[in-house]
């Protein structure tokens, strides 16, 4: 009964996804700006993408240590982002939600980019970016969960998905940033925004490589320790 009830809702965050897709595909065309607004579009989109994330993870029951330890990875994730904010781009916490997805699946992974991302605006500030690094970070920890055995076989293969993480993030907020600032989307606009951050992506993937080598098989057995002992 559980497995048929995660593959039901896997397979409506596999439709939401294609539908965000087809949405950004009508506002490149102009299809959907006479009827809706694109801004209002993408905002209801972001909104029922965390949604669904959430029912995701809401269809199974959790012990109070899994959520103790949910809210722990949560604050260590935002916090790690705010003592870092003065340099920019590099930031331990897609190092955190990475492995958290790895060891403890995709829906604690997800969880803990969503709130790592609400707790670190709450000091840097809340704005419209929020949502899409909400969606961001929560993608990227939801990926690494279903990852997880090749990322825990392989240091080199999590190392080289810590960088390519950072760049897809990247990617993410410059559509946010195209569809935000420019008159009309197009992939034009999209690639020149890119190539105009192509800095701070690289640099994000790069301290992401950076914290997985240096402090990833440490905290890899200490996630690992913690959900063998709290039976998680």
């Amino acid at each position: 009964m559980e497995r048929k009830k995660s593959l039901g809702v896997s397979m409506v965050l596999l439709l939401l996804g294609l539908l965000c897709f087809g949405i950004l595909w009508g506002i490149s065309q102009g299809y959907l700006q006479q009827v809706v607004s694109r801004p209002a579009v993408c905002f209801l989109a972001l909104l029922a993408f965390l949604f669904f994330g959430v029912l995701w993870f809401e269809q199974e029951r959790y012990g109070a240590a899994r959520l103790i330890l949910l809210a722990l990875c949560i604050v260590l994730g935002g916090l790690g982002r705010v003592v870092f904010a003065p340099v920019p781009s590099v930031q331990p916490t897609s190092f955190i939600v990475i492995l958290c997805g790895m060891v403890f699946g995709g829906k604690f992974g997800f969880m803990v980019g969503v709130g790592a991302a609400f707790i670190s605006n709450l000091f840097l500030g809340h704005g419209p970016w929020s949502l899409w690094q909400m969606v961001a970070w929560g993608a990227m920890g939801g990926v690494s969960g279903m990852m997880g055995d090749y990322l825990s076989r392989s240091r080199l293969f999590l190392i080289g998905w810590g960088f390519i993480s950072g760049i897809l993030f990247g990617i993410g907020m410059n559509v946010w940033s195209v569809l935000a600032f420019m008159p009309d989307f197009s992939w034009g606009a999209l690639l020149a925004a890119s190539v105009t951050s192509i800095y701070l992506d690289v640099a994000h993937g790069l301290s992401n490589s950076l914290f997985l080598y240096w402090q990833g098989e440490r905290w890899e057995r200490l996630l690992r320790r913690a959900k063998k002992q709290y039976q998680i």
